[in-house]
């Protein structure tokens, strides 16, 4: 018989604020339990608030669970992804619990109601039970908005394909469910791969999918089953009820439901999207120089232009110098560099985007923000993307549309290929690696890994964490504090500055003076009149007296006179002249 080890609850998320945090237990935290919860029970979900825990996981009325109690027993469930369980202000939970025979639901609590309603129930019409397990995926910031994989819920949905539905909350009973990812071709299957996220409002929804839902969305992605790990899927955003094609991604782009090395992000607003890709989706040659392998690089997609660009190519149109990263044997970490992505397998990677930070028991925790709603991205990059860039290792750069910070069509940092401008975070000149690990909503603050001395007080070659401000009027910068000197290392060195003079003795008199001051002279001073010529020529002929060799004092003397003499020896000449010519007829 084994021991089951108690380690008390456990955090799964809480609101921006922290005034309400979701959390489980093993053992009851509440007075008292609820019908149905027992000792064998798993355990409950519980939302604090107000100095208050209340129970989550209470199933909606006269539906019992498989012990005829009120109790969902499977809030472990919860843990599988929780990329906002709990809204903003903490009124709504989302989770997954076991109600009487069948498998694993999908439900919602209101706290402020104390009520619970079921999310994957099929509508009327839909061919399917409602007895597949459902996956959650992510919701709006409000709870509103719940996006889910589910099979056959609804009339629209296409047989025994896994297709991607929203609940909306604020919709009328009995059509509140919608299938987003409706496969229109005849005989194929949306089959839903994941959801990579959506617009704080749930307006937008990033997803992957291997059926053709919009068009230009070729159908070559392989229909594997959803649980494959690395499949190629073409990406889709879905707003205002309509599919939109963005790319088809590869084997290798890391797009799957392991959140802790996702290399990708939806901007709060949903208008960007940031993904890596090693497909040339822009036009640029993203085979790497040196492997001939194709090379990750960052793309930037936004959804108002429906424009695709490689924030991260080589602003030359040079081909990327990338670097192998992920698992090359057995046992090895299949992390990349300082804050970067993680990686299955063997990849070559050009440029980055840090995967999710993993949280309790290695799952998905935090998600960085690079990636603001102005379309500002930070990116690692192996490759050397500006002039400044010649350590030949991994830098950290920032990308910026015309009108975001200081880019403009006219910079200098501006490129046509991309549509915008990259600068260095970094130092670039740093013998070893920095990295990106986050940054503030708007992007004004960026916050990176590196060894190089950037501030006067950074004296070691340790690793350290340094803040790229945003200089402007409203958060203007401060001036670094100065190096401290350097100890000393003689008697003068060592000698303490001299102090100033005690004010017991009062200010000196030439501060406390009251009189007409200076005396002002009479007459300007005459200014000294310049050498003549004459003067001039015997100076030279002085230092010419000095030169060593007759030639070189001869050469001297001629330029001497030809300097200041040639005036006074022209008149000389023609003076001489006139009288030896006479009188004219």
């Amino acid at each position: 018989m084994g021991v089951r080890l108690e380690c008390g609850p456990q955090f799964i998320a809480g609101t921006p604020d922290l005034s309400h945090v979701l959390l489980i237990s093993n053992t009851a935290l509440t007075a008292t339990p609820l019908e149905g919860e027992t000792a064998e029970s798993t355990g409950g979900l519980y939302e604090w608030s107000g100095g208050r825990l209340a129970l989550v996981n209470v199933l909606p009325a006269g539906e019992p669970n498989v012990k005829g109690g009120s109790l969902g027993l499977e809030p472990r469930e919860t843990l599988e992804e929780h990329r906002h369980v709990l809204s903003d202000d903490g009124s709504r939970v989302i989770w997954k619990g076991q109600a009487g025979f069948g498998g694993v639901h999908l439900y919602l609590r209101d706290m402020s109601r104390g009520e619970t309603v079921r999310l994957d129930l099929p509508q009327a019409g839909a061919t399917g039970t409602g007895e597949e397990q459902p996956e959650y995926m992510t919701a709006s910031s409000d709870g509103s908005r719940i996006f889910f994989l589910d099979r056959e819920l609804t009339a629209d949905s296409t047989r025994g394909s896994l297709e991607l539905y929203e609940y909306d909350l604020d919709a009328p009973i009995g059509s509140r469910l919608t299938d987003l990812s409706i496969d229109h071709n005849e005989n194929e299957k949306a089959d839903v791969n994941m959801v990579i996220g959506a617009s704080g409002d749930g307006s937008y929804v990033y997803f992957t999918a291997r059926g053709a839902l919009a068009p230009g969305a070729p159908s070559n992605c392989p229909h594997q089953e959803a649980s494959t790990e690395k499949t190629a899927c073409d990406l889709y955003v879905s707003h205002g009820g309509q599919a939109t094609f963005i790319a088809t991604l590869s084997t290798e782009d890391n797009i799957n439901k392991d959140l802790v090395g996702f290399g990708a992000r939806v901007s709060p607003d949903g208008r960007w999207l940031t993904f890596m890709s090693n497909q040339d989706l822009t036009g640029y040659e993203t085979t790497d120089a040196f492997s001939r392998r194709p090379d990750e690089e960052v793309y930037l997609y936004d959804a108002l232009q429906h424009r695709l660009v490689c924030a991260s190519c080589n602003p030359t149109g040079a081909r990327p110098l990338g670097i192998e990263v992920g698992e090359k044997e057995a046992g090895s970490s299949g992390h990349t560099v300082l804050g970067g992505s993680t990686l299955k397998g063997t990849t070559w990677v050009a440029s980055n985007v840090p995967g999710w930070t993993p949280g309790v028991g290695g799952g998905p925790g935090y998600q960085s923000r690079y990636l603001s709603d102005s379309g500002r991205l930070f990116f690692d990059s192996n490759d050397a993307l500006v002039p400044q860039d010649v350590n030949g290792t991994e830098d950290v750069y920032e990308y910026e549309i015309p009108g975001v910070g200081d880019c403009a069509t006219a910079g200098v940092t501006y490129s046509v290929r991309s549509g915008g401008c990259v600068n260095l975070v970094s130092s670039g000149t740093a013998s070893e690696e920095a990295a990106f690990l986050d940054a503030s909503e708007s992007g004004g603050d960026v916050f990176f890994l590196t060894k190089a001395g950037l501030a006067p007080l950074d004296l070691d070659n340790s690793l350290d964490v340094y803040d790229a401000h945003e200089c402007t009027a409203a958060s203007p910068c401060v001036a670094p504090a100065p190096a401290p000197p350097p100890p000393c290392d003689n008697a003068d060195s060592c000698k303490p500055a001299q102090s100033l003079q005690p004010t017991v003795f009062g200010a000196g008199p030439s501060q406390t003076f009251s009189g007409a001051g200076n005396v002002t002279p009479s007459a300007p001073a005459v200014q000294p009149r310049g050498l003549t010529r004459a003067q001039k020529l015997a100076r030279a002929l002085r230092a010419c007296a000095r030169v060593k060799g007759r030639r070189g004092r001869a050469v001297c003397v001629r330029r001497a006179r030809r300097q200041y003499g040639g005036g006074a020896a022209r008149n000389a000449r023609r003076s001489r002249g006139n009288q030896s010519a006479g009188p004219r007829r």
